[in-house]
């Protein structure tokens, strides 16, 4: 499932975070920070220097080792991180993931967050044998929704004070998949 081009027209590709990843996805963080910061939780201060990253990037391979973590990267050709996209809360007993996903803020509209998506579902399936995958979207980020709309996710739960952004406790919505049928 690693290195695969989703799109040879855009050079997208999907593979596996590694530890040498460390400073592009620092920089992609510093970059974006801002602009991740108006969708999502924002991250600790510490995460934002080469140790921070190297720190959150040996924990994430750890979980990926262990079976509950699935991080990837989203590159161009020239090796430019583009975004983020992850299986996470992997649980094997239940046989669900969480999906999430975060593309730079140059780069909406692109099909990039479908193109992760889709690299997910087929992760969650063929790779790791999974039956459910579930996604939560703040209220306010219709893109998202309507990238995990068009992916076959369904609303089926709305999820008051979800997530802090900016001061303020959002509510959001899970969307669920299920990857038998």
């Amino acid at each position: 499932m690693e290195d695969k081009i989703i799109d040879a027209s855009k050079s997208l590709h999907i593979r596996l975070l590694s530890r040498e990843d460390a400073a592009s996805l620092l920089q992609f963080e510093l970059n974006n920070r801002a602009w991740f910061e108006t969708q999502i939780e924002a991250r600790p201060t510490a995460f934002y220097s080469l140790e921070g990253v190297q720190r959150h990037i040996s924990a994430l391979l750890v979980d990926y080792a262990a079976g509950k973590f699935h991080p990837c990267l989203l590159v161009n050709a020239e090796s430019e991180i583009l975004g983020r996209a992850n299986l996470k809360n992997i649980n094997q007993d239940e046989g669900s993931a969480e999906v999430g996903y975060r593309i730079a803020y140059q780069h909406p509209g692109k099909g990039f967050a479908s193109a992760a998506l889709l690299h997910l579902i087929a992760s969650a399936r063929f790779e790791w044998h999974l039956q459910r995958l579930h996604a939560y979207v703040l209220d306010g980020n219709p893109a998202s929704s309507r990238v995990l709309q068009k992916a076959g996710f369904i609303a089926d739960q709305v999820i008051p004070n979800l997530a802090r952004v900016n001061q303020l406790e959002l509510d959001g919505k899970r969307y669920t998949f299920d990857l038998v049928s």
